[in-house]
């Protein structure tokens, strides 16, 4: 039974049944942790991270082969990484470069293909976080966005 009417009374009573009230709790996809090594293969879509001083890295996804690559271009004992996620929340990830300055690694993954992708770069202090979680210690640049078809 739910009753209509307003919050001051004078409600009717309704006796068809409704849906009933709840929380709709979402699926989180778990976490994709990646040190980035190898070579980096060409790339189809880059992200920048750059403050005041100037530019500290980059980020980039090649669509031919599913990688993610990881460019460190300051000196700074900062790691870099890629915060990635499929538009529809069925994958997520984080592929990080430790490497050090002008160095580069990639993340090779098996993404599907027509979907929205979403990443950002950002840099952490390892020697004052684990830099394991997004949230760990991270700053990070603004979402870009492409798509996992070549």
């Amino acid at each position: 039974m739910f009753v209509v009417g307003s919050a001051c009374g004078g409600g009717t009573e309704d006796t068809q049944a409704g849906e009933p009230l709840g929380t709709v709790q979402a699926e989180v996809a778990t976490l994709e942790y990646n040190v980035a090594g190898g070579n980096c293969d060409s790339f189809d879509f880059v992200t920048f991270g750059q403050d005041g001083s100037g530019q500290w890295g980059q980020g980039a996804f090649n669509k031919q082969y599913d990688s993610f690559c990881v460019m460190d271009d300051r000196s700074d004992g900062k790691r870099v990484g890629i915060h990635w996620r499929l538009g529809d929340d069925s994958r997520r990830g984080l592929c990080v470069f430790t490497g050090g300055a002008n160095g580069s690694g990639k993340c090779d993954k098996d993404l599907p293909e027509g979907k929205r992708l979403e990443l950002r770069i950002g840099r952490c202090d390892g020697s004052v976080s684990a830099c394991d979680t997004p949230s760990a210690g991270w700053s990070w640049e603004p979402w870009g966005s492409t798509t996992t078809s070549p």
